[in-house]
């Protein structure tokens, strides 16, 4: 069964700044329930006192999928989106540089309910995960952020940061990993999506 890894990132609902970069296999509300739990429970990470402080102001993080894989290259691209966004900014929260933890895991039923009480019990504290104005206000934030210099710079620090000795360990990375087992899933996947696509059209 084809299981789809999602690239996430959690921004600040005052700021829309990006501050961690995650991946999950759950839908992005359940996870960030997650992190909202564990961050009442732990003081041990940024991220976890970060999302406290925003719960304690009646707040939580804006969860937002980026990036879509499967089991096979999901390590790759989160390693790759926390290089990116640390090139940025130095908001970001993530404490290592990606590709940790392990795919499938099940919370008990025990502790899943204890998790569904929390939520149930702030719910009526914390905003909606994105609203239209957030969106409206987000929109026109990033259209002001945007100008030929902001991308111009951006352009020259991605040149930096992927240096040709860098480039060279990501693709022999890359190519130890991909099986042509692997490669010809892939394809056949990809063609399947786009066959899906083209009869949706129709």
């Amino acid at each position: 069964m084809q299981i789809d890894v999602k690239i996430y990132v959690l921004r600040d609902p005052r700021t829309l700044k990006i501050r961690y970069v995650g991946k999950t296999v759950k839908k992005l509300e359940s996870r960030l329930a997650l992190h909202i739990w564990r961050s009442n429970r732990t003081t041990r990470s940024k991220c976890c006192a970060w999302i406290r402080q925003l719960t304690k102001l009646g707040l939580r993080p804006i969860i937002e999928q980026i990036d879509l894989s499967g089991v096979e290259n999901w390590v790759e691209k989160e390693k790759f989106w926390i290089a990116h966004y640390r090139a940025l900014t130095t908001d970001l929260l993530n404490s290592t540089d990606g590709g940790e933890g392990v795919h499938g895991y099940k919370h008990s039923p025990e502790r899943l309910q204890k998790m569904r009480e929390f939520m149930l019990e702030n719910s009526h504290k914390m905003q909606p995960v994105w609203t239209k104005e957030m969106r409206e206000e987000r929109a026109r934030k990033v259209s002001e952020q945007s100008t030929p210099e902001r991308r111009a710079a951006h352009k020259e620090k991605m040149r930096q940061y992927w240096t040709p000795e860098r480039r060279a360990a990501a693709g022999k990375q890359s190519a130890e990993k991909w099986t042509p087992e692997m490669r010809a899933a892939q394809a056949q996947r990809t063609m399947d999506q786009f066959d899906k696509q083209r009869a949706a059209a129709k």
